[in-house]
């Protein structure tokens, strides 16, 4: 009888060592890219696997809200992308009337 494997527990994704790096490398699926043949992936890197796994929740928990930068967006682009948001939709600069100094 062959030995049996541990199964990977939910919400693990993909966790495996990579020697070469001497790195544990986390990867979770995306979807698939706009022609629809390539499944993108994104990766995570850490010292042990705990750490890891707590990267791969804080990457879950930005894509459940919604949040996710590409690494080349510029404050300048952000920038634009706020002036092109309606004007009631904007966060208000100067805060709540209560913390403002003096």
């Amino acid at each position: 009888m062959a030995p049996s494997r541990r199964r990977r527990g939910r919400g693990e994704e993909s966790t495996y060592f990579d020697a070469t790096k001497d790195r544990w490398i986390g990867a979770t699926s995306l979807g698939f890219s706009p022609d629809g043949e390539r499944r993108v992936r994104e990766k995570v890197c850490g010292q042990s696997r705990a750490e890891v796994l707590d990267k791969l929740r804080a990457l879950h928990r930005d894509l459940d809200v919604g949040v996710r930068t590409s690494a080349t967006y510029t404050v300048a682009a952000y920038i634009q992308d706020w002036m092109a948001w309606p004007r009631w939709y904007r966060p208000r600069s100067d805060g709540p009337a209560d913390h403002r100094r003096p």
